[in-house]
């Protein structure tokens, strides 16, 4: 058991803040983005406790994070009640955990679809073949999501720069 704790602890330590960062670029919510962490990783421990020989990495945790995160958006009073004041405040933590720069800005700015697949392409520094694997997408949709996704980006970028 004790192995179990120092296994799970390790992986804690390696990888919670970049699941709470992927949980916050689906959700905008810190705090739903915090209790996702908390699932994904009683999932490990529970998957620790099962099979302590398997290797779990942080693509493992970050795919676990992605079905959380989509399982969460399912239940149908989330999908209805939007707090706005709620998202707008909970903004302003994602800047911070990325960089306060005009980029974040322009990530924050664009639609789920598009800034999860920037996100863990440039942020997190996967091919485009792991992000179809974490997000259960096919590696076709990915490219086509990270090309518009950075034509939106430029767009916004633009905007701003004439503003």
């Amino acid at each position: 058991m004790e192995e179990i704790n120092k296994k799970f602890l390790e992986l804690y330590n390696l990888y919670s803040n970049d699941v709470l960062r992927l949980a916050f670029s689906f959700t905008k919510n810190i705090y739903e983005s915090e209790d996702i962490t908390q699932l994904v990783f009683i999932k490990l421990f529970k998957e620790l406790k099962k099979s302590n020989n398997k290797e779990y990495s942080k693509k493992w945790l970050l795919k676990v994070t992605a079905n959380e995160c989509k399982n969460n958006f399912k239940i149908a009073w989330k999908r209805k009640v939007v707090l706005r004041d709620e998202v707008l405040q909970n903004q302003v933590d994602l800047r911070e955990t990325l960089k306060n720069d005009e980029l974040s800005d322009a990530l924050l700015k664009l639609s789920a679809k598009y800034r999860n697949v920037i996100y863990l392409h440039y942020y997190e520094g996967y091919k485009i073949d792991e992000i179809s694997e974490i997000l259960n997408l096919k590696p076709s949709n990915v490219k086509t999501l990270l090309s518009r996704g950075r034509e939106k980006m430029k767009k916004i970028l633009e905007e701003n720069c004439n503003e």
